[in-house]
């Protein structure tokens, strides 16, 4: 039976050698002082035939001859084992015992992530065998970022990136490099003493080995401003890097990760600004120059990153809020505004002050409808008026600088609507109050336009129809027609007011458009007949318009004029006139469809 060689001074077995394998690695768990470990990268193995006559990639072993026992022929036989399991025992002839023997170790049989121990035995005839120094081997079955990498160029899974809150592109100014850029840095199978190589602009930066509690985590590297200085500013800087393990593997093809740019420039000092103003609670932006009902305000801007921002309303300081340390970013809330136009602006220290917002807080006030008015008449339709106008102008107070919107300067609003023929209320909604809050209501109801008629022509008392061309000599007409439902008509008798027997015309005038009935019958009236005209009825109970020449009075729900010639009456240019002891008092009733 084999025993072990008692005296290791007598005859020392070096450790078994691979050529090519990358020296002093560090192993994954600890090993005996002096034993040596290497590292098989994937470059190292070569396809070469197995015991089946297949094609596998494998790598040279290497062992040198053994010291000879005694003077004489020394017969021995060397075996390999990898992990304390054999794999191949082969006698060496006489003729080979002082060359080194070499054998072949299949990739297959190394294992990822540990450290694999390779050593030999020699065998004697005497049956003692002597054990060599192990060679340790580490191996990794994937390159770093992985072996299949589709593309040719930049490689897809090296992750980089700076942060966010830099822009996009990146904008990195004085503040920036002061403190350091970090750049973020992840790629899978990540392992420990990875090198990763970080190339800025056409300068490559090796880091130190990953360690062990780095593996798996994103790797964030801090620019510092010498390296930046070092290289320059410049508006497209190019950050990138690359990876190999210890054991000399590279990235697939040996790939760079894409090339991320970005704004540097090392002495750029970061603006102070301020980028929004909401109103609070409502949290709506208002715009530069705006107008609020609130009275508290958010402001929100940016400065260097843990600067004390000052910020003023009109140079008188609100507050100092502390711009954030990631993100630069800044937000004060200031209340208690009083009505009245606001500058506010921001600046850190003594340093130049941001543009300015402004803002102006105006009184909160109850919405009000004041006027409606058909378009294009311009005339005011009244509570439950009627009107054959489907355009109106409507006109109100608000809040300065309100929605619909209201004057800055006067709170007062005018909108223009169209509408459809039927009845309609019409009022107006506040959209600044926290809860809706409503004007006053306008009634109106818009009618389809109709063509006045003149129907019925008949003497008063008499009640006696008077026909075209017709002669009476009662001087209280009664007059019948249509026209547009729910409007007031005026009608018109025209003569020449001389006392003589004559013709006198009789139309309707349409008071809502303009037009007169084309029905005009003529009858012959009295000496004491003069022009006479009805005005219109507008239910204000006022005076009548100056071409009607007489004062209104309500009597027994029937209209009474004064008639009083005038010499330069409008519809009557020829120069006459009668004289007020001659003015005859006229009834008239009127029916309209």
């Amino acid at each position: 039976m084999d025993t072990e060689q008692p005296n290791a001074e007598i005859l020392v077995n070096y450790p078994p050698q691979i050529l090519g394998a990358t020296p002093s690695v560090i192993p994954y768990t600890p090993v005996p002082q002096n034993e040596p470990v290497v590292g098989a990268p994937l470059a190292l193995f070569t396809p070469v035939l197995n015991r089946l006559g297949v094609l596998a990639n494998a790598v040279k072993v290497l062992i040198d001859p053994p010291g000879r026992d005694g003077s004489g022929d020394d017969y021995i036989s060397i075996e390999l084992l990898l992990n304390d399991i054999s794999l191949e025992s082969r006698p060496i002839p006489i003729a080979d015992r002082d060359q080194r023997t070499e054998f072949t170790l299949f990739e297959s049989l190394l294992n990822d992530g540990i450290n694999n121990k390779l050593e030999y035995k020699v065998h004697r005839p005497s049956g003692n065998a002597g054990d060599s120094t192990p060679l340790w081997i580490l191996y990794s079955v994937q390159l770093p970022g992985g072996n299949i990498v589709p593309g040719d160029n930049e490689h897809p899974y090296l992750d980089i990136s700076l942060p966010p809150e830099l822009g996009n592109p990146p904008v990195i100014g004085k503040d920036e490099v002061d403190k350091g850029v970090p750049l973020t840095l992840f790629y899978p199978y990540m392992k420990a003493y990875d090198v990763i190589t970080v190339r800025l602009q056409n300068s490559d930066f090796p880091l130190p080995p990953l360690l062990p509690e780095e593996v798996g985590k994103p790797k964030v590297v801090t620019v510092i401003r010498e390296v930046l200085e070092g290289i320059g500013s410049n508006s497209e800087f190019q950050f990138s890097y690359t990876v190999v393990d210890q054991l000399r593997n590279p990235t697939q093809r040996r790939r760079w990760s894409k090339i991320l740019k970005a704004d540097v420039d090392v002495d750029r000092i970061v603006d102070t600004t301020i980028t929004s103003v909401k109103g609070s609670p409502s949290n709506v932006d208002i715009p530069n120059g705006g107008i609020t009902v609130e009275t508290t305000v958010i402001l929100s801007g940016t400065a260097g990153k843990g600067q004390k921002v000052q910020v003023l309303d009109d140079g008188t300081l609100k507050g100092e809020p502390i711009a954030d340390r990631t993100t630069g970013v800044w937000t004060l809330t200031v209340s208690g505004l009083t009505l009245a136009a606001h500058r506010f602006t921001a600046r850190v220290g003594a340093g130049t002050a941001s543009a300015a917002r402004t803002l102006t807080v105006t009184a909160v006030i109850v919405p009000t409808l004041t006027s409606v008015k058909g378009s294009p008449s311009n005339a005011e339709i009244l509570e439950n008026g009627i009107t054959v106008e489907t355009s109106l102008i409507l006109t109100g107070t608000a809040s300065k600088g309100g929605t619909a919107t209201a004057n800055a300067t006067s709170g007062v609003w005018q909108l223009t609507i169209a509408v459809a023929v039927g009845a309609h209320r019409l009022y107006a909604k506040s959209r600044y109050h926290p809860t809706p809050v409503f004007s006053n209501v306008r009634n109106l109801t818009v009618t389809a336009v109709i063509v006045p008629t003149l129907t019925s022509v008949k003497g008063s008392p008499s009640g006696v129809e008077i026909l075209e061309n017709g002669i009476t000599v009662e001087t209280s007409l009664i007059l019948t027609g249509t026209a547009s439902k729910g409007l007031r008509r005026q009608r018109s008798v025209q003569g020449n007011g001389n006392g003589q027997r004559h013709h006198r015309r009789l139309a309707i005038d349409h008071r809502c458009c303009g037009r007169r009935s084309p029905f005009v019958r003529k009858i012959g009236v009295s000496p004491y007949s003069g022009l006479f005209k009805r005005a219109p009825f507008d239910g204000d109970g006022g005076r009548c318009p100056d071409h009607c020449f007489g004062s209104r009075l309500q009597r027994r729900a029937r209209q009474t004029w004064y008639n009083v010639r005038h010499q330069h009456h409008p519809y009557r240019p020829s120069q006459w006139w009668l004289d007020c002891a001659a003015v005859q008092r006229r009834h008239a009733n009127w029916t309209g469809g």
